[in-house]
């Protein structure tokens, strides 16, 4: 699962993906430019040292799956991810 959300300043975005061995992948960044990612694995995986925020980065990404139904994206940004 894969959810990106444009922010208010052009190009800059949020994505949250859960990988199929269940580990949460955050990034931040600008579309076309530098983007900085952060790994929280899964208890399948080995990890499971942030259970309170693995649990909130699930939240996220249905939130962000939401919002994407609710509002899209706009058009200028379909297709860059």
């Amino acid at each position: 699962m894969r959810q990106r959300r444009m922010g208010s300043v052009y190009g800059m975005f949020l994505e949250a993906r859960k990988d199929p061995d269940g580990d949460i992948f955050v990034s931040v960044g600008q579309t076309g430019g530098d983007e900085q990612t952060v790994d929280f694995p899964s208890k399948i995986s080995g990890g499971g040292c942030s259970p309170r925020t693995y649990k909130a980065l699930e939240v996220l990404l249905q939130a962000i799956k939401e919002d994407n139904e609710d509002k899209g994206l706009p058009e200028s940004f379909r297709g860059t991810f």
